[in-house]
């Protein structure tokens, strides 16, 4: 329901949301590499890009695939396929791409060589370490992590939207979250139904 819709909604650092929101006023997009702890923001920001930019996508789980078939069977040949619209960018988003065996990562930094004026790679992980190195200097590197005091204020924001009562117990909540935007929401949300059930009662 609050997914951001503009990069200005991410609770990410500002040196981050600059050069992704002058990626998407000068209609560009460098491969790029996002990694940090689950519930970060890493999927929101690549939803925004997607929506903010003229593109053909294709997403990759590669929590389901991971070997290099997968590369070969669905990657490359969309990665050379043509386009019709020429004014759009061609993105392949791989999400917990640290999954990847060893022999995909080395077909994809193949593939990032060969279709590098055709299109754009966007890796998102948890691990960095797991990512080999010749894909991690192809891409710019961002750790996502948001600040705290923009954490905190989003996730007030929803709160005071839904005109939900908080007391020192949220707030203890997202303390012990953070950064995990989506830990301490759900967890937020189950104490609210909890408070809600015992009310009913």
């Amino acid at each position: 329901k609050y997914r951001p819709t503009k990069l200005s909604d991410i609770a990410a650092s500002d040196s981050i949301i600059t050069f992704l929101t002058n990626c998407v006023n000068r209609n560009e997009l460098p491969n790029l590499l996002l990694y940090g702890r689950a519930g970060v923001g890493k999927g929101s920001i690549i939803n925004v890009l997607i929506k903010n930019l003229p593109t053909d996508v294709l997403y990759c789980d590669c929590s389901l695939y991971t070997g290099i078939d997968f590369i070969r069977e669905n990657i490359q040949p969309f990665a050379n396929a043509g386009q019709l619209d020429k004014s759009k960018i061609k993105v392949i988003v791989l999400n917990e791409a640290d999954r990847l065996s060893s022999q995909a990562m080395d077909s994809l930094k193949q593939s990032m060589e060969d279709y590098d004026m055709k299109c754009r790679f966007i890796f998102a992980c948890n691990r960095v370490n797991k990512i080999a190195e010749p894909i991690r200097s192809r891409c710019i590197n961002f750790e996502i992590k948001p600040p705290k005091e923009k954490y905190v204020e989003r996730l007030l924001s929803i709160l005071e939207a839904e005109k939900v009562d908080f007391d020192e117990t949220a707030i203890n909540v997202m303390e012990q979250c953070y950064p995990d935007m989506r830990k301490a929401l759900n967890t937020l949300y189950s104490i609210f139904l909890a408070q809600c059930n015992i009310l009913n009662v």
